[in-house]
């Protein structure tokens, strides 16, 4: 009898998990072509839709919400994107409703969402996000959001969840560069599908500038181009990684920058397509003065004889100013944020002076301050 009854709970999951209509290609949610089997679930009465594709419910001023059957348990998963003209409504005296946002993935409300009564969850994914133009309500106890994503709303959630205080209302969404299409969908551009492509793009320093990132899918994509500046004005290549083509799915990736040349860096990230076509991400600012290398600098010749005295580092040797003094005391002239040299050389022209012994001070970019003697003839 024992084992009868457990072969009944395991038969019935699996047809409850078989009977779970999934969008297949990207549409409308009332167009039958969009589901497999192929048969819209319809907008009321639903059970346990799962959303593989982008999926739009009312575009078309029609049916703009979705309401869910009079059961315990009903739930919603977005893989992809699903974006609600209308509310999403679980029946208030019914348990146990869930809604599941994937990694990476996008659910727009326009109206509310109500969860229905005890033991309501909302779950987000890494890099998911899930707005909410109306109010989030749960009608009884224990509704609560977890997970790592991002909430927003321009009205009030009484479900507990860290991530809801921390994402705040619409307007942190308007000023966020990680959601910037989604924002710009919301405020109105909704004339062309929702990409969400870039997941994060972070930095913590080591024993280098660690540089990592994520992306929720790609298409075509050939390589990653990462890029680098001391002004936060003027980039410059300085690695590439190879991207995974077209890939539906979490995909993260790193980068260590061994070498960074100033106290503060900003680096960016550039997307190139197979056929050229590129997109190039908002930078971030790095303090990265705790790992910078030691510069080795010398002057040469030592005994200048021509009026030209060179200063070569061992890595590209950015001056923030550059002073010589007479050993008898006084500056007698000075430089101040000399270019880098791409030789690592900057050439100082000494021709004003007057045979004697000299002391040249070099502070770089980063702060250090060099010292060293040398002698005109």
């Amino acid at each position: 009898m024992k084992y009868y009854i457990c072969c009944l709970c395991i038969s019935f999951a699996m047809f409850n998990i078989a009977s779970a209509q999934t969008s297949t290609a990207d549409g409308p949610w009332g167009s039958n072509a969009t589901w497999a089997p192929a048969s819209s679930p319809g907008f009321t009465g639903l059970g346990t839709p799962i959303v593989n594709s982008y999926v739009t419910v009312g575009s078309d001023a029609a049916n703009q919400s979705l309401t869910f059957a009079n059961d315990n348990g009903r739930s919603l998963t977005v893989n992809d994107t699903l974006i609600v003209f209308g509310d999403v409504t679980f029946n208030i005296t019914k348990n146990n409703a869930a809604v599941s946002i994937g990694a990476g993935k996008v659910l727009i409300i326009f109206g509310d969402l109500e969860m229905g009564k005890n033991n309501a969850g909302v779950d987000i994914g890494a890099g998911g996000i899930l707005v909410v133009m109306g109010n989030i309500t749960a009608d009884g106890n224990n509704g609560v959001i977890t997970g790592p994503g991002s909430v927003f709303t321009s009205g009030t959630s009484n479900m507990a969840g860290n991530n809801t205080g921390e994402s705040g209302d619409l307007t942190a969404l308007e000023n966020s560069s990680q959601f910037e299409e989604v924002a710009n969908y919301v405020n109105g551009d909704q004339d062309v599908p929702l990409p969400v492509k870039l997941l994060y793009f972070r930095a913590e320093v080591s024993s280098g500038v660690v540089l990592q990132w994520a992306t929720a899918s790609e298409i075509d994509n050939d390589y990653f181009a990462i890029e680098r500046s001391e002004n936060g004005i003027d980039y410059y290549q300085i690695a590439t990684l190879v991207g995974n083509g077209t890939y539906d799915g979490l995909l993260e990736y790193e980068y260590v920058d061994k070498k960074p040349q100033a106290a503060v860096e900003y680096y960016r990230l550039k997307q190139v397509d197979f056929d050229g076509v590129s997109e190039t991400f908002q930078p971030i600012r790095v303090e990265a003065s705790g790992v910078l290398p030691e510069h080795k600098i010398s002057l040469y010749p030592s005994v200048v004889g021509n009026g030209q005295l060179n200063i070569t580092s061992d890595q590209p040797l950015y001056i923030h100013d550059l002073t010589v003094y007479s050993m008898k005391g006084g500056a007698l002239m000075s430089v101040g944020h000399a270019e880098q040299n791409t030789m690592n050389t900057y050439l100082l022209d000494v021709n004003q002076l007057t045979s004697g012994v000299y002391i040249l001070r070099l502070q770089t970019s980063e702060g250090d301050t060099y010292t060293n003697r040398f002698v005109v003839k």
